[in-house]
């Protein structure tokens, strides 16, 4: 274990079971009910045999940490392996890109407004079910016409993604993006 200014680098040997040690570790440092201490997040890096291997999986921690608490908050526990697209979305440097296609992808739904963040919510499941407008409605807890009239006004928004799998993937990354770098209305 080495700690530095702001941050605490733990060094574990391989096994199957290093995500339930760092939670048990994890539980113990924030105490009962968090012990009024700091918020603090943790990156986990995938497992090495190899010392030549540090820098790069020093690498993957700090990515899972900082994408972790963008996406869950700063008392986040991340995994690189779980990252999934965010991991890739992670690699490009050019933020400003990034932005720019949600802003371009999602339209007005990237406001800070509740009607934008409602919609994008209501987006957000109907792409998680695969546009199974039932299902949508029954997590959403919509009437169903109800949730008929939002993807009739989404499709007027965002352009006939029910019938575009490749405008689906554009809007799933975009609200990726979204949740990933925190992007509102400015």
């Amino acid at each position: 274990m080495t700690a530095l200014a702001t941050e605490t680098v733990i060094l574990m040997g391989e096994g199957s079971d290093t995500m339930t040690l760092v939670h048990e570790l994890v539980a113990q440092v924030r105490g009962a009910g968090g012990g009024g201490r700091r918020p603090f997040g943790v990156g986990v890096s995938r497992a090495s045999s190899s010392m030549v291997d540090l820098p790069a999986l020093y690498g993957q921690a700090r990515t899972a940490l900082e994408v972790g608490r963008k996406i869950s908050g700063a008392w986040a526990v991340t995994h690189f392996d779980d990252l999934g697209v965010y991991r890739l979305l992670s690699l490009v440097e050019d933020a400003d890109e990034l932005e720019s296609f949600a802003r371009e992808t999602l339209k007005e739904l990237t406001d800070d407004t509740a009607e934008a963040q409602d919609m994008r919510r209501t987006l957000e499941v109907l792409l998680a079910t695969n546009i199974n407008i039932a299902e949508t409605a029954r997590q959403l807890h919509f009437h169903y016409n109800t949730l008929r009239y939002r993807v009739a006004k989404l499709e007027k928004i965002l352009g006939l993604f029910t019938a575009q799998p490749e405008l689906r993937l554009d809007l799933s990354l975009a609200l990726k993006i979204i949740a990933m770098r925190g992007i509102n209305s400015q």
